[in-house]
Order: C-alpha cells, then structure tokens, then sequence
C-alpha cells in the first residue's frame, strides 16, 4: 500500500508538473498570437519575416501543449501529434508561397488570386476579402488586381503629399471648414506624378488581366482603404470609378486616392481623432460586370433582427442605382434556410429582376460567405447577361 502511495504521489507531481507545462505553453502561444493580431490590426504592412517567426513559435506551443496533455492523459490523444504536424506543414507551406516582394522591394500590385483576407494590411479589406472568397470560399468573383497601400505610400511621399497632409492637418478641427482643407490636398493629389516603377506595375497588372480576359477589358476602380471596413468605418466616404478604360487607368487611380481627403473623410477622420493614421489607401482594379440586374443581399435582414430570412435587394442594371435611389429597389425575403425555400417580393418598378430559382441560389451563396466568415453578411452581387 506504501508503494502504491509513492507511485500516485510520483503521478500526482508528473501530472502537476506536465499542467504547469501546458499552461505556459498556452501562456506563450495566447502573447504570441496577440502579437501577431495587433500588427494586423494596424495599417502600415506586417514584415513577412516577423509573421513567420511567429508561426514557427505558434507550431512550437502548440506541439507543447499537445505533449503536456498525452502526458497526463496517458497518450489518450495520441493522433494528436501527427495532426498538428500535418496543419503546421500547411501553414508552413503558406508561408513560403506569401509573396515577399522582389529583392527586398515592396510589392506595388498583387493580382486577385493571391489575395486572401490575411491581406488587409497590404491591400485592405474590400480587396483581401474578394480575394478570400474567390480563393478560399470558391464562389464566383470578377477578376481584377490591387494596388497596394504600400504603393500609395511611396506616391504621397515622392509627391510631398504627405508633408502637405501633416501640415494642413494640423490644429484641424470639427469646427473648420473640411471644403477647403478637402479642396487643397485633392488638388494636390489630382496633379502628382505617378513614379515609373508604379506605373509599369499597372500596366503590367492591367494587360495580364486582358490576356486572362481574352481581350481588353473596362475596370471598376475601387477604394479599398486597410481601415475602410474595420472598427473605424469610412463606408461609402471613397470614391469608386466606373467603366474605367486603359487610357484613364492612372487618372482613376489619383481620383480614387484623392478621394481619401473628400470633405466627409476629412471631418470623419477629424471627428474619430486620426487624421493622418488612416490617410492611405489601397485600390482594387475589378473587371466590369456586364449586369443585367445587381444589388445588394443581407445574411440576415437587419431591420428584423430575429428573422432567418435572408434579404436581397435588387435593381435592372448596375448596383450604382440602387446606392443613388435613382431606380426603385425590389426586395426579395428568402426563406433559405427552409427545406422548401419561399420568396416574398416588395416594391421594385416593372419586370422582376430575379427569378425564384436565382433569388434562392443567391440568398444560398450569401449564406456560404456568412458561415465561411463567422457573422452576419451584407454582399455585393451582380448577375451578368450570360
């Protein structure tokens, strides 16, 4: 019985000493992770080598904590291991696939299919996220490129953009006249000289697009600022340039980069204290949808928020209208979730723009996104003539 006691003593100060174990493993893996979330929560770039450190201790932790709790379990989780290894030779494999720019350079343009929503800091969040759902979810996107926020950075500074922001900001506040600060720095922005390097980037950019396009293409050129869909929201404040041809790329671009100091942006920013924190910009480069209708779909209807319909407004043509209100939306209530899915119609002017069969192919879709993402949904969509 001695004995015995000894060796449940002895188990009892293993099993401690391995709980200890997993617990700073957790420790370590908890700060490591948050390290890497703040960078990604701010805008300037993350260095790629800093990210794979990181995933390199990550591995490392969670190898740890898996050894700790097959130690105290009695290798009750013994295929443990060999998943982790599995998942770490992935993300290990992602790793080196990220691009790191060329020799050191920063990357000017990325095309769509190597952007994924770990991309905010490079490209923001409307281009990281077209990325990951043409790439990782797997649904239907138009193709296109960005321009990166680093881009955006190296033009504002080899123009003085950047010195003029600081100064024109400066004792800025609610009280002043956003026209006329507004008016001055997009000027300014308007006439700079796009640097060579850039530009060859964008024509390197567009003409591959052609050539994946099978012939020229016209472009939407859209803002896609790091902080425009996060805490601090400037939705719908940037610009968006439709139907934009090759000769008018460059002029697009400045348009869409000035309007990072259109007058709301400016008292936005003033009012939420950044007022040069999210003065950059990425620019997203998207093929034109020849739409035969367009609009907009929620996950979850947000004027009923204990509805399981999802909600899809829709307009003939291009989405533009319904954003402007110069043609009358037709709201469609889909019961997708049902097994025998419903569609209840509201308003719109004329034909239907939607089929039943497209509405609920449509309102599934959004339902993919917002599972894939975790929380509720609201989507761009377009249904083109083909």
């Amino acid at each position: 019985a001695h004995r015995e006691s000894a060796e449940q003593l002895m188990r009892f100060k293993q099993c401690y000493a391995e709980f200890r174990a997993l617990l700073g493993a957790n420790h370590d893996f908890l700060e490591d992770l948050t390290d890497v979330e703040q960078k990604l929560l701010h805008v300037e770039p993350v260095d790629p080598a800093f990210i794979k450190r990181k995933v390199v201790r990550l591995i490392a932790s969670v190898h740890r904590m898996g050894a700790s709790l097959n130690a105290i379990s009695r290798d009750r989780y013994s295929a443990l291991p060999g998943r982790l290894d599995a998942i770490g030779a992935v993300l290990q494999t992602r790793l080196a696939e990220a691009p790191t720019g060329r020799e050191g350079s920063p990357e000017l343009v990325l095309r769509l299919d190597q952007l994924g929503a770990n991309g905010v800091a490079s490209v923001g969040g409307k281009m990281a996220h077209l990325g990951e759902v043409r790439n990782n979810v797997g649904l239907p996107t138009p193709d296109g490129f960005a321009v990166t926020a680093e881009a955006c950075r190296i033009l504002f500074r080899e123009n003085g953009i950047d010195d003029l922001v600081e100064k024109e900001y400066q004792g800025f506040s609610c009280a002043g006249r956003s026209d006329d600060l507004s008016e001055r720095i997009r000027r300014r922005v308007l006439a700079a000289v796009v640097p060579a390097p850039l530009q060859a980037a964008i024509a390197d950019a567009y003409a591959d697009l052609c050539r994946r396009a099978g012939g020229p293409v016209r472009v939407a050129v859209r803002s896609s600022a790091p902080g425009e869909d996060g805490e601090m929201s400037f939705a719908g404040q940037f610009a968006t340039v439709l139907d934009v041809a090759e000769p008018d790329l460059l002029r697009a671009y400045l348009e869409v980069l000035a309007s990072l100091h259109a007058p709301g942006a400016v008292h936005y920013r003033t009012a939420m204290c950044a007022l040069t924190d999210t003065a950059t910009m990425a620019v997203g480069f998207v093929v034109m949808v020849d739409a035969a209708t367009a609009g907009v779909a929620y996950s979850h209807d947000p004027s009923r928020a204990d509805s399981r319909e999802v909600l899809v407004q829709a307009v003939p043509g291009l989405g533009s209208s319904l954003v402007d209100g110069s043609v009358p939306a037709e709201s469609l209530r889909v019961s997708a979730h049902d097994t025998a899915p419903t569609v209840r119609r509201e308003g719109g002017a004329g034909e239907p723009c939607l089929t039943d069969v497209e509405a609920v192919e449509l309102a599934r879709l959004v339902l993919v996104l917002e599972a894939h993402f975790g929380c509720p949904q609201d989507v761009e969509w377009a249904l083109d003539r083909q």
